[in-house]
């Protein structure tokens, strides 16, 4: 999926989009995810006033005018960002391609554990009227528990990525509440939180464009919320999936060292390939890797060996929940 909507980015990029009216701005909040003692949180803020709330009944041609604004953002660069956590602010300010960050380390006094509501706000002059934004950060307690990391796309979704004509009519007619969840992907992973599950992270090589699509995805299909992490076109490699994908759960596992991971994906692209060099790295924290067969795909015995292989997620909706059962029991 990254090659092919990398070069939709690109290409919806050039095209002479309308300005905004009103000259109107919003925040967007992404991933946040931490520990007491350090977190990391991250967002947008961009022109207009975002795109239109997914309806299952809109049509093809609303749905691809969606699709270029949502791929097509115009950046708002050097703005001042406040967070309010927990009672204390934290400040940032967005680079050139729009995103603030924060990554707070060695905090002298500890956040409790959680998702901690937050309030994210533009300081200083703008040009714009921007308003506050509201969200959470998911705290992580020292206590040893198990997580889950997830890929998205065949994974959770139907998106066809190894037909790359079906990918791309997908990722453009459709909203979050016409896209099709893989089967019983709600349900097992419900049941994985039921289980005894910290959380779960959605790792993913689609663009960071995207991320207000996949959360409302997630809350219309009723999968439990989560850190998002996407790619940021203007910062990572476009072509080296692998090693993004590779980096960003070190940095999950570096960053939450008492955490254990189920890790979840598909074999359309590269995720056996990615969960064993990880799996390799840290072999007393990964304690499995559930992998979905997509056709037209290897699936292979030598490819899939040592990770559990299902069509979908109906045959054994418990499929990660014993994962977790197994290890609490020894």
């Amino acid at each position: 999926m990254l090659k092919i909507l990398g070069v939709v980015f690109v290409m919806f990029s050039v095209l002479p989009f309308a300005a905004r009216a009103d000259h109107r701005g919003i925040i967007l909040i992404h991933a946040g995810y931490g520990t007491p003692g350090k977190f990391v949180l991250q967002g947008r803020v961009l022109e207009g006033e975002g795109i239109r709330a997914a309806d299952k009944d809109l049509g093809r041609f609303a749905n691809v005018v969606d699709s270029f604004n949502t791929l097509e953002t115009d950046e708002l660069k050097g703005v001042g960002v406040e967070v309010e956590i927990d009672g204390r602010s934290f400040a940032s300010r967005t680079d050139d391609d729009g995103v603030w960050r924060i990554e707070s380390q060695d905090l002298l006094s500890p956040l409790p554990t959680g998702a901690l509501p937050i309030t994210v706000r533009a300081t200083g002059e703008t040009g714009y009227v921007i308003a506050d934004a509201h969200g959470v950060v998911h705290i992580f307690g020292d206590e040893p528990g198990i997580a889950v990391i997830s890929d998205f796309d065949d994974t959770v979704a139907n998106s066809g990525v190894t037909d790359k004509k079906r990918l791309i009519a997908r990722t453009l007619t459709k909203n979050a509440a016409q896209m099709e969840v893989v089967a019983g992907a709600s349900v097992a992973f419900r049941h994985a939180m039921q289980a005894g599950a910290r959380g779960v992270f959605y790792v993913s090589g689609s663009p960071q464009n995207l991320h207000e699509r996949i959360t409302e995805f997630l809350r219309i299909q009723q999968m439990p919320p989560g850190p998002i992490l996407l790619k940021n076109f203007g910062e990572d490699p476009l072509t080296k999936h692998v090693e993004y994908k590779v980096e960003r759960i070190t940095h999950l596992m570096n960053l939450l060292p008492n955490l254990s991971f189920i890790l979840v994906g598909d074999s359309g692209e590269k995720d056996p390939e990615i969960y064993r060099i990880v799996a390799e790295r840290y072999p007393r924290r990964v304690i499995g890797i559930v992998i979905r067969r997509v056709n037209d795909a290897d699936n292979t015995d030598s490819r899939l060996f040592g990770m559990t292989a299902l069509d979908d997620y109906t045959g054994d909706p418990e499929v990660l929940a014993k994962l977790i059962n197994k290890v609490r029991m020894k």
